[in-house]
């Protein structure tokens, strides 16, 4: 009897993470993107779920990662800040910029622009890694209401989404059920 209760705790542990471990795609949970305005000669500012700070490295804006999926096979990322949104600035022109996607398959930045465009591509992702940093190309949209930016580029300095980790909890509940059996049965 002990020994098919094990056989079928590690049989259904097994079969439950291996299903999820093989899982095209894995949600994201939350996590924040850092975009570096340094090279942009803009000011910047947050509102919602992220802050804009300044650093060595000059203007930072994190915006909080609300949601969004990554590919477990290929890397390939949808993140998502739903509910922030930042406002650039040159001193004489401010625009308000929402609901940020990074999308690594398509290579682009999307963002809401205030008094423009739903979804507009604001950034294209460069392909080359310069000195630990992403490099994010000023795309056309941008470039329509700063033209003083159009060909520059600023980086994105990290994104760190929090994905869950349902294989290593459901090993976990197996080998605890599995201790819990066993030491159930040593008492008798």
């Amino acid at each position: 009897m002990f020994k098919r209760s094990i056989q079928a705790l590690a049989v259904s542990a097994l079969v439950l993470t291996g299903a999820s471990a093989h899982a095209a795609t894995v949600d994201v949970l939350g996590g924040s993107t850092d975009l570096l305005l340094s090279n942009l000669g803009l000011t910047g500012s947050v509102t919602g779920q992220g802050s804009a700070s300044s650093t060595a490295l000059g203007k930072v804006i994190s915006l909080d990662i609300t949601g969004g999926t990554i590919d477990d096979e290929t890397g390939a990322a949808v993140l998502q800040h739903a509910g922030s949104s930042f406002t650039l600035s040159n001193g004489t022109t401010s625009v308000a910029f929402g609901n940020l996607v990074i999308d690594t398959a398509a290579g682009q930045v999307l963002a809401d622009i205030e008094g423009g465009a739903d979804g507009a591509v604001i950034l294209q992702i460069g392909n080359v890694w310069e000195g630990g940093e992403l490099p994010l190309l000023v795309a056309d949209s941008l470039a329509a209401v700063f033209p003083e930016i159009e060909g520059r580029k600023l980086a994105l300095g990290s994104a760190t989404p929090e994905v869950p980790l349902p294989a290593s909890g459901l090993l976990l509940l197996g080998g605890l059920g599995g201790l819990a059996i066993y030491r159930r049965k040593i008492a008798k």
